[in-house]
């Protein structure tokens, strides 16, 4: 039975660093094999990205769609 992991982290060379390595992990971990891979990024638009305590990111978003071996 297919089944489907959303991954997200922000779309910066450091996010996407991060993103790669809890992925390869949570691969390992649950011995899956992946059968799909989307990908989308989430635009924040100029005007929100200054929070009262930081920056504000775009997002990318990684869906895998996977079975379990």
């Amino acid at each position: 039975m297919q089944k489907v992991k959303i991954f997200m982290s922000s779309a910066t060379g450091e996010g996407l660093e991060e993103l790669e390595q809890i992925i390869n992990k949570w691969i390992e971990k649950e011995k899956i094999e992946i059968k799909n891979i989307s990908t989308s990024v989430r635009l924040i638009p100029s005007g929100e990205r200054a929070s009262l305590t930081s920056e504000i990111t775009d997002q990318f978003i990684v869906c895998l769609t996977y079975e379990s071996k």
